[in-house]
């Protein structure tokens, strides 16, 4: 089963196309049109007992729900390959400090500019190779400045605890440890759960079974990512198996949705009631002045996803009035 969005900037049908004619496996497509869009919605915000942190998850609850027409009871997915093999860009500077630490300079080099890496990413490369004392210094300068409230209202407290940190050094091993165990993977774990159950499927997530992530741990940085591809290791060991058109593949997608055109098209009622003005007063959170002109700006665009301050008022609203007002009427 895969999904596809009526979106040409997110179409990864021709990679799905590409496995299906070499494998010859039986496939259905989880097509999603504008006309049963608002039905799936309110479906996923009324089953999942936490507020999104997107709308990427509507793609695997149509899996699911495709699944359940099909009759498949179990699914194999792909969640925590990422996490334990460095899928994200955001892992190329952890992967370059290592190589940095290890004297590895010439791989550095290569493997930076084969990954159009990032001022970013070339920062905390120079980062990681300060002593330890002063990495915690700035660590903890950039705490105490707290965060930009964003579209919530500044004489609220939002600054966050605290979060506890493993012991490494900012590289590759570190980086990779966070993802697995603190961010993102156990949020997209949770969110699977839901939308499986949603459906009555189980979901069995082969990339975290327990000798694969031995085998994952063990794998030196340079055979994670390299030369601007990631998941290196994995991709070799796939060579005459994947498509090459698959194998090779450089840029990454997370089952993305067009989450923007959406908002301002098929999503426009429950954007407008999540946004309503007299409800955001009434929740006392938000600046809510700000909020407008953010919506109103968005709705005037074209941008593919809402900016992140919005899209978080958004999708936490959506929530909350199918599992907080709700309950506070029925009260």
């Amino acid at each position: 089963h895969a999904f596809t969005a009526h979106s040409v900037e997110f179409d990864e049908r021709p990679y799905v196309e590409a496995v299906v004619a070499q494998t010859q496996v039986r496939h259905t497509w989880a097509d999603l049109s504008d006309e049963n869009l608002m039905a799936s919605a309110d479906g996923m915000f009324q089953r999942l007992d936490e507020p999104l942190h997107s709308l990427g998850p509507f793609a695997g609850y149509l899996v699911f729900a495709a699944a359940r027409a099909a009759g498949v009871t179990v699914l194999l997915n792909g969640q925590g390959a990422d996490e334990t093999q460095a899928g994200y860009s955001t892992f190329a500077g952890p992967v370059l400090a290592r190589l940095l630490q290890t004297g590895r300079l010439r791989d550095m080099w290569r493997s930076g500019r084969a990954d159009s890496t990032s001022l970013r990413s070339w920062l905390a490369v120079a980062v990681s190779a300060l002593p330890a004392d002063v990495r915690a210094a700035l660590r903890g300068l950039r705490h105490a400045r707290g965060i930009d409230p964003g579209l919530i209202d500044r004489g609220l407290d939002v600054s966050p605890p605290p979060i506890p940190r493993s012991p490494g050094d900012g590289t590759a091993a570190d980086a990779l440890w966070q993802a697995t165990t603190r961010s993102p993977l156990p949020l997209f774990l949770r969110v699977e759960d839901r939308i499986s159950m949603a459906h009555s499927r189980e979901a069995r997530l082969p990339f975290l079974d327990p000798g694969v992530i031995a085998v994952a741990r063990t794998l030196p940085c340079h055979m994670v990512r390299r030369d601007g591809l990631n998941k290196w290791a994995q991709r070799e060991a796939l060579r005459g198996i994947l498509p090459e058109l698959v194998r090779e593949r450089r840029d990454k997608m997370g089952f993305p949705v067009p989450a923007g055109r959406w908002l301002r098209g098929p999503l426009r009622p429950v954007f407008d009631d999540a946004l309503d003005t007299t409800r955001l007063r009434g929740r006392g959170l938000y600046d809510v002045a700000k909020v407008e002109r953010a919506r109103d700006a968005f709705l005037a665009s074209d941008a593919l996803v809402p900016p992140a301050a919005l899209y978080r008022v958004f999708l936490f609203e959506a929530w909350a009035r199918r599992h907080i007002d709700v309950g506070l009427r029925s009260a």
